[in-house]
């Protein structure tokens, strides 16, 4: 079994996590506070992480399935792989449509959605059959970029002179309780998606580094997530940010500096080409 490195495994999380989060506002029912949601969950979300990764140090060589089989018996285990296999399959294609859908609607909106759901369900299935270190070496050289282009996005927003802080403000408006009742929803994606990557620990070469190569990942990608809303609001504010179907493209659009940097949408098209693409191969992986 080939092995992939702490870099590669860092690189998969880090585009598994930014994937969709970075083009919508997650969190947004809490309006300008969303960002305390992103704080709170991630609280969490380091939690559920820390048991994730406890697992692979008492069965270092084993996928998850393995381990259930292992520690609850054939009869048990089987209904349950079944459920989750499942449920990775549902996010997978859930992930496959939602992203065709977006790259019809803003990329080739003449072409036809079966070409494009086509074309990219060859691409993803081209690269598994070639075998699961070939996609992290894929990831390990696109990553660089999807952050590049995300930090970029970040500063033009802020200097394109729609950029108000005070959109931010005041904190705490409406209380904790509208706080409260988005928490769940941004726990389960994407912090609770972390799940898929059972089974995939045993892949990685260094097994005591998995637990940190994963909370470096999910730190930065959170960072990353949270600058993301930032802007966001203070561009679109809270009550755009909410109504508007893909906050991330909406601010892209709105980019006007100097007459110079405009149209920067095909931007947020390649953020969402790459982490749709990683998102849906690694839960498609994970159901088979």
């Amino acid at each position: 079994m080939k092995r992939i490195s702490n870099i590669q495994l860092f690189s998969l999380i880090m585009a598994f996590e930014i994937g969709s989060t970075t083009l919508f506002a997650l969190g947004i029912g809490a309006k300008r506070d969303a960002w305390i949601v992103i704080l709170m969950a991630f609280m969490v979300g380091v939690f559920l992480l820390w048991v994730y990764t406890q697992i692979p140090k008492y069965y270092p060589n084993q996928n998850f399935s393995e381990i259930l089989n292992d520690t609850l018996g054939p009869i048990i285990a089987k209904p349950l792989l079944l459920l989750f296999g499942l449920y990775f399959l549902s996010q997978a294609s859930h992930n496959f449509y939602e992203f065709g859908a977006l790259i019809s609607m803003i990329a080739l909106p003449k072409a036809p959605l079966i070409v494009i759901l086509y074309l990219f369900v060859l691409v993803i299935i081209h690269i598994l059959l070639l075998g699961f270190e070939v996609l992290s070496r894929t990831v390990e050289i696109f990553l660089p970029y999807l952050i590049l282009f995300l930090l970029a996005t970040f500063l033009f927003m802020i200097f394109s002179g729609n950029f108000e802080i005070g959109n931010l403000r005041p904190i705490l408006e409406e209380g904790w309780k509208p706080i409260l009742s988005e928490v769940p929803r941004v726990i389960g994606f994407p912090y609770g998606e972390m799940i898929v990557f059972l089974m995939f620990w045993h892949y990685v070469r260094d097994q005591k580094y998995i637990r940190k190569a994963a909370y470096l990942a999910l730190g930065v990608s959170t960072l990353l997530l949270f600058l993301s809303l930032i802007v966001i609001i203070s561009v679109l504010g809270p009550e755009l940010a909410a109504n508007t179907e893909i906050p991330l493209l909406e601010t892209l659009l709105s980019i006007n500096i100097a007459n110079i940097i405009t149209n920067l949408d095909s931007i947020g098209v390649f953020i969402m080409f790459i982490g749709g693409f990683y998102k849906t191969a690694l839960h498609f992986l994970g159901s088979l």
